[in-house]
């Protein structure tokens, strides 16, 4: 896929035009009085245009592809517009006319006959811009009859009586409004006037639309006809993406079925209607924003532009975008009705093009939406067209019919393509590549110190080479094929890597790092992780090694680390990660999402240290001595504390474990020893399992802090490390952000946490029960139930539970300051109060009532957590919790 960057092309351009000092065209413009000089550079200037009769913002245009008409009258824009015709430039000129029309709409209508007569050019736009009428379409039918009879003559006496009138006078108004009466939209006539008011001038009417009309009101919908759509102004649709006239568009592809697929309109296309539930300038453009605005929805339609284009790029699905039970992809719809192939992508030239649009529907039925990636947005098929926060990402995969074409050129653009390609006035030979691999590049160095901080130092006069004029450079680290890519970027803001290797592009990320191409190197970075996985997992070694000398390539190094995490075993048990970099391998032990078994990790960590260590490879273990032992010891005594003991098994401790005591720091030796017996220990230094091997996700607290729950419910102390945690599985069952239903989720689920965080506060409040909170009904008490009466004789319901607590956090990663409060009167445990609150403990320890949360104290919990009082509640999650030990 191309890349277009040009919001930096047009930014560097702008202080060549506003700083240089290498210009070589003096131009005069004005007459008279009003003389100005401008200073330019024949290499841009040459190439768009003939004369030049206009002021200094026209400059501006031409060096940046930029024009602000924010404080211009109309009339000047008028005059704007009059010169970018004039000077043929038609990019400047299509763009002011959108000005004149869209934002000085009032001043437009006011000075309507001074626009027609000024440029010949705006009389069809000028059309354009009345088009969307506003009217019933019979009103438009009568005043047009009207209008007809008052342009024929011979009908002025028997006009209003047309049971008087001959052939020869119905023959006389067609010859008046033949030309008109092909842009009726008979389709938005109801039947009744069709009866009335079109049937009697059925004489007037070409023949081919008459009988389209007869065939329109007996079926109710059209194929291949040549009457015109519904204005597009009676469609409720307003977008700041598109055009009104592209949704009729749109929804003639929803409308089409196998059985139909040449349905040109259909009756009910007036009655489609467009809710607006999510734009990007106002929720917010990224993925969070756009789950919670369009999660659940359903049929959905979204509309992307893109940032220096025109392009539009687009997406339907009948089944919206809220996820299935397995996670994966859509495999039926919600209603069993919908059929999946009603699912398609499409791209317009611009926000008004009905002549180079693309469309792409679903060809895998099963693969429609892939609905459980966490780090999109949409996704719609696996790579066909989705957003991943501020990005969109157009690609091709076997889901979707064809690729959605995304070349992007602006007029600037090409011109200075045309400038690298054609020029025969450059000043700078560069040569890259060595050995056999050389080549020489010409280029212009206005542009290039303009686009390069790097250029503009290495071809200032105090480093550049230059012989006859000409300024020589020599670039040998680069392959000519990197360069190609790197100077068409330079002069174009442009790149295509669709037909490059992995290798290539890396490459091409170390050469933009070092030339300081900023702008290039973030594009590359998001190129090889969204469209290289397979080849990074592939080549990990090599992209790890060359990701982690680039400062600036976080992103890159972030997706490497994930991807190797996600499947570990076959990159740590590989030969290539023998050779792995002890600060990267050291990053990724401190990982607390790497999915494998600890003691694969032990057992790899002694082969790299074994090969680290020279002296090591080529003796046995058995014939080591101390010396040996002490060798490896320090290769890997950075390492070995990121271990996580306390996840091994007893049986591999003693086999795999206590050989190696002598390079175990021993205060880990200990603590490992004493925990295969003790099976948990307190106040240790050692690592708790990796949180990534717990399922669980919240958004109000830090995996961290799981575990000292699961702590809670074992009656540990905070701090305890045990054997096993990390079995524990936590099932989310609701979500006040997510879910409408508070009870139906879960009251007969047990046990039960509870998390709640409360707005203007860092403050998390929770419980536990292991009891859950049960309704009571006729058919279901449990045994633990109970049933008291206050001093009122009003019943209150309790279950009974030794093990309930309520707790608090400080913050969300907050291991401190914590307070837990367990129950001492399990008779109390939980309040019954179903109809009124989500949960409560105790009478009044902790509850939940109209979204708010009540924090107070009663003699049935140890302690109060120590802040009183009735919070908002932000966010609240429940938790079924269980344990797989």
């Amino acid at each position: 896929m191309a890349s277009n960057l040009h919001s930096g092309l047009s930014k560097e351009f702008s202080f060549m035009l506003n700083n240089t000092d290498d210009f070589d065209v003096i131009i005069k413009v004005g007459e008279n009085n009003n003389i100005k000089e401008f200073r330019a550079h024949s290499t841009v200037y040459v190439l768009v245009l003939y004369t030049l009769k206009v002021h200094s913002q026209m400059s501006g245009y031409i060096y940046t592809g930029e024009v602000d008409l924010k404080n211009y009258r109309g009339e000047d824009i008028l005059e704007l517009l009059i010169a970018s015709d004039e000077l043929l430039l038609e990019e400047l000129f299509e763009h002011v006319q959108d000005n004149l029309f869209k934002k000085r709409a009032i001043w437009t209508l006011e000075n309507i006959t001074l626009v027609l007569n000024s440029c010949s050019k705006l009389q069809e736009s000028c059309l354009k811009f009345i088009y969307d009428l506003q009217i019933d379409e019979i009103l438009v039918w009568e005043c047009l009859i009207k209008w007809g009879i008052k342009q024929t003559p011979c009908l002025g006496i028997i006009s209003n009586d047309i049971t008087k009138w001959n052939n020869e006078t119905f023959k006389a108004l067609e010859k008046t409004l033949n030309k008109f009466i092909p842009l009726i939209r008979f389709v938005e006539i109801s039947p009744a006037d069709y009866n009335d008011k079109i049937r009697p001038y059925k004489a007037i009417i070409p023949h081919h639309i008459y009988e389209e009309i007869e065939e329109f009101y007996c079926k109710k919908t059209l194929q291949n006809a040549t009457i015109l759509l519904p204005r597009v102004g009676k469609i409720q649709f307003e977008s700041k993406i598109i055009g009104k006239k592209l949704i009729s568009i749109i929804i003639y592809w929803i409308n089409i079925r196998d059985e139909d697929e040449d349905a040109f309109f259909s009756k009910g296309d007036l009655e489609y209607k467009f809710d607006l539930i999510y734009q990007g300038s106002g929720d917010g453009i990224n993925n969070d924003s756009f789950k919670n605005e369009v999660d659940l929805k359903e049929p959905t339609l979204i509309l992307v532009k893109c940032q220096n284009t025109r392009k539009i790029f687009g997406g339907y699905t009948p089944i919206g975008f809220d996820r299935d039970l397995s996670g994966i992809y859509y495999s039926c719809s919600n209603d069993g009705i919908t059929p999946l192939d009603g699912s398609f992508i499409f791209s317009f030239e611009s926000n008004d093009d009905t002549q180079n649009m693309k469309l792409s529907r679903l060809k895998s039925f099963n693969d429609s939406v892939y609905a459980n990636d966490l780090n999109c947005g949409f996704k719609f098929g696996i790579d066909s067209l989705y957003m991943q926060d501020s990005v969109l990402i157009v690609g091709q995969d076997r889901f979707y019919e064809q690729k959605l074409e995304c070349v992007l050129h602006s007029g600037l653009s090409k011109d200075l393509s045309s400038i690298l390609n054609d020029a025969d006035d450059y000043n700078v030979i560069i040569q890259v590549g060595k050995n056999n691999n050389i080549k020489e590049f010409r280029a212009h160095s206005v542009i290039l110190r303009a686009r390069s901080v790097y250029f503009k130092s290495a071809l200032s006069s105090e480093w550049a080479t230059k012989k006859d004029d000409m300024i020589l450079y020599n670039k040998p680290n680069i392959t000519p094929k990197i360069f190609d890519i790197i100077l068409k970027y330079i002069y174009t803001g442009e790149f295509n890597l669709e037909n490059y290797q992995g290798e290539d592009i890396l490459e091409l990320l170390v050469a933009s790092d070092e030339l300081l191409l900023e702008e290039l190197f973030e594009h590359v970075q998001d190129n090889l992780f969204n469209k290289r996985t397979t080849w990074i997992q592939e080549n990990t070694i090599l992209v790890y090694n060359t990701a982690f000398k680039l400062l600036g390539c976080r992103k890159l190094q972030e997706r490497c680390l994930n991807l190797t995490c996600i499947n570990p075993q076959s990159f740590i048990t590989s030969e290539s990660f023998l050779s792995l970099d002890e600060d990267i391998l050291h990053i990724l032990l401190e990982r607390e999402d790497l999915r494998i078994n600890e003691i694969i990790v032990w057992e790899n960590l002694i082969k790299w240290g074994i090969k680290q260590t020279p002296c090591l490879e080529s003796i046995n273990r058995t014939k080591w001595n101390n010396e040996n032992f002490e060798a490896l010891k320090e290769t890997l005594c950075k390492l070995i504390p990121l271990i996580r003991f306390v996840e091994i098994s007893t049986a591999d401790y003693y086999d795999k474990i206590k050989p190696y005591k002598a390079i175990i720091p021993k205060h880990i030796y200990k603590e490992t020893k004493e925990l295969q017996f003790k099976k948990t220990i307190q106040n240790a230094t050692l690592l708790r399992p990796r949180t990534g091997k717990i399922q669980f996700e919240s958004k109000i607290i830090e995996k961290n802090l799981i575990f000292i729950i699961i702590n809670w419910i074992n009656r540990r102390e905070s701090t305890s490390i045990s054997k096993g945690d990390h079995k524990y599985k936590f099932d989310l069952i609701y979500r006040s952000s997510r879910d409408n239903s508070f009870k139906s989720n879960y009251y007969e689920q047990e046990p039960i946490l509870v998390l709640v965080k409360c707005q203007n506060s860092r403050k998390i409040f929770g419980g536990y029960t292991p009891v859950g909170f049960y309704r009571s009904t006729d058919n279901f008490i449990p045994s633990y139930y109970s049933e008291e009466e206050d001093s009122g004789g009003e019943k209150n319901d309790y279950i009974f539970s030794n093990d309930s607590f309520i707790f608090s956090f400080e913050k969300n990663d907050d291991i401190k300051n914590m307070k837990l409060s367990r129950v001492k009167s399990p008779s109390y445990a939980i309040y019954d109060d179903i109809y009124n609150c989500k949960f409560r403990f105790g009478k009044h320890s902790l509850f939940e009532k109209d979204d708010l949360l009540y924090v107070n104290e009663d003699c049935y919990y140890e302690q109060k957590l120590g802040c009183t009082g009735t919070y908002e509640i932000d966010e609240m999650e429940t938790w079924l919790v269980q344990n797989y030990k």
